[in-house]
């Protein structure tokens, strides 16, 4: 399974170069986790994340530096995996 991550992009005057992707994961501190280029489609793809209750958001970043961290988005909650089954051997 996977969490895509999108966003309007930047207006062409701030000369973006690209975006960090910050995430945080059962309330740590926001961490960044990846970057894409401004000339890419604004979005970003977690890939199997581990289960727990996730937060991102996403900055901007041009030949000044970066921009605040933009506000927060709240992602569904990924499931604990159930325990392991039981095996057992059925003789007939």
């Amino acid at each position: 399974s996977a969490i895509r991550l999108s966003w309007p992009a930047n207006a062409a005057s701030e000369l973006v170069q690209e975006y960090k992707v910050w995430q945080s994961k059962d309330g740590s501190p926001l961490s960044v986790v990846g970057t894409v280029a401004a000339s890419a489609e604004p979005s970003f793809d977690i890939n199997s994340p581990l289960p727990g209750a996730y937060q991102w958001a996403i900055s901007a970043v041009n030949f000044v530096g970066a921009s605040p961290v933009g506000p927060v988005a709240n992602g569904p909650a990924v499931p604990t995996p159930p325990p392991a089954p039981t095996v057992s051997v059925v003789v007939s």
